[in-house]
């Protein structure tokens, strides 16, 4: 919550800079922010267990480890089976991200693929659950964006 005290200026520049780069140390941290490595270290461990700071991630160049296709798979789910399909989805390695969606289509994924074969059984994976529509991604102008909070005026009139 934006009026939280964990929130402060000193907060805000944490997370930007925990955001460009999870592996400072606690001393690097401290001193561009102004805090002592115990005193950031405390501060980090109150924005995790406050839900701040959800986890830390590798982001790996996927087309490096041999999954060179991207590609997004709407579902739109037969009747009363998108259940078994949110079962079946966490289960296959390939879904990267899953996002129930509202409008025609109900789930949407992001997934990645070693060849147009090994694409075409996934898709016949979650195909067996209701219609899918599929896009390939030709390339991402953005990829990972830093979030930064609304002004707290902002935040209070949307």
């Amino acid at each position: 919550m934006l009026g939280d005290k964990l929130f402060d200026d000193i907060g805000l520049k944490i997370l930007l800079t925990l955001q460009k780069n999870a592996r400072i140390s606690f001393s690097d941290l401290g001193r561009r922010v102004g805090l002592s490595s115990p005193a950031v270290a405390e501060r980090i461990h109150r924005m995790e267990e406050a839900g701040y700071i959800k986890e830390y991630r590798t982001i790996v160049d996927t087309e490096k480890i041999g999954f060179p296709i991207t590609a997004f798979i709407s579902v739109t789910a037969s009747v009363g089976r998108l259940g078994e399909l949110d079962d079946v989805v966490r289960l296959i390695p390939e879904v990267l991200e899953a996002y129930h969606l509202s409008g025609t289509e109900d789930l949407m994924l992001k997934i990645v693929a070693a060849t147009m074969t090994h694409l075409e059984e996934i898709i016949n994976q979650v195909g067996n659950f209701g219609e899918t529509r599929t896009s390939l991604v030709l390339s991402s102008p953005v990829t990972s964006r830093m979030i930064t909070p609304l002004p707290r005026s902002a935040a209070g009139s949307r």
